[in-house]
């Protein structure tokens, strides 16, 4: 089985990672050469797909497609891309909308009685501020006082 997993950073480590465990061939799409996961894979491609590129030729043999990005404007032309080419994609728009929120996540774990960091003022300093959306440490900031 051949999987082309899109995003070749933190995520697409992991994908390629579980992939491999997996038995499955992985082949990493990523619009920047110098990604981690190129380095795991069996194959990379370097492309762009919010560029509008024919992808016909990476995804012509692939039996599954798996996103590790989050990327609206990619998630939107990979889900476009593999319907065209009936090619499956592991996408379920309705988990992303609140796995990509940290508010709507922290909201589904509270509703769930899972616990949750206590948000500002109830918790105390340090603070820890992510923006709702995105991922890894991009405009992460710590507080120490006012």
């Amino acid at each position: 089985m051949l999987v082309a997993v899109f995003g070749g950073k933190l995520q697409g480590v992991e994908a390629t990672y579980l992939a491999h465990k997996a038995g499955w061939e992985v082949r990493v799409v990523d619009k920047n050469d110098q990604v981690p996961a190129s380095g795991l894979c069996d194959s990379f491609v370097q492309a762009d797909v919010t560029l509008g590129q024919d992808l016909s030729r990476v995804l012509a043999d692939v039996d599954l497609v798996i996103p590790a990005l989050e990327d609206d404007d990619a998630l939107s032309c990979l889900t476009r891309w593999c319907r065209e080419a009936v090619v499956p994609f592991a996408f379920d728009p309705d988990a992303y909308a609140v796995s990509s929120s940290k508010l709507k996540s922290a909201e589904l774990f509270s509703q769930s009685g899972l616990p949750v960091p206590l948000p500002w003022p109830d918790c105390g300093f340090p603070v820890l501020a992510k923006p709702s959306r995105g991922s890894g440490s991009e405009a992460v900031e710590i507080f120490h006082d006012f």
